[in-house]
């Protein structure tokens, strides 16, 4: 017997029951449960210079990293290769790690807070 509800719960306890068909011998099988809980993320955003440089670099260089989202936020899961600096007004981007190598790419300069590459 398949169940689904596409509402969301709402308050704090849910009960969820599992029970065998008519016709089964068997008990039931849970092939999948996902509980999904929305977060707000009150974090500041890293400044637009540095997500326009970071995108510039990420493409001239051709990272192979899983690069999505904003580079610093949120401070538990910056960009991979990425140190910021957390401040009350912004976050910027002030190290860099790329394993490649070539030229410097102009969208370098952009990174102003930038201290370690």
């Amino acid at each position: 017997m398949m169940s689904s509800n596409p509402r969301a719960f709402s308050g704090n306890d849910h009960l969820i029951s599992l029970q065998k068909t008519a016709d089964s011998t068997r008990p039931p099988i849970l092939n999948a449960i996902e509980i999904f809980i929305a977060q707000s993320l009150d974090e500041l955003y890293t400044i637009t210079d540095d997500v326009h440089a970071i995108e510039n670099i990420k493409a001239t260089y051709k990272v192979n990293k899983v690069w999505s989202g904003d580079p610093c936020s949120p401070r538990l899961f910056p960009w991979e290769g990425i140190g910021c600096s957390y401040n009350d007004n912004n976050h910027q981007i002030k190290s860099l790690n790329l394993s490649s190598s070539g030229p410097i790419a102009l969208a370098f300069k952009n990174l102003s807070l930038l201290e370690s590459l």
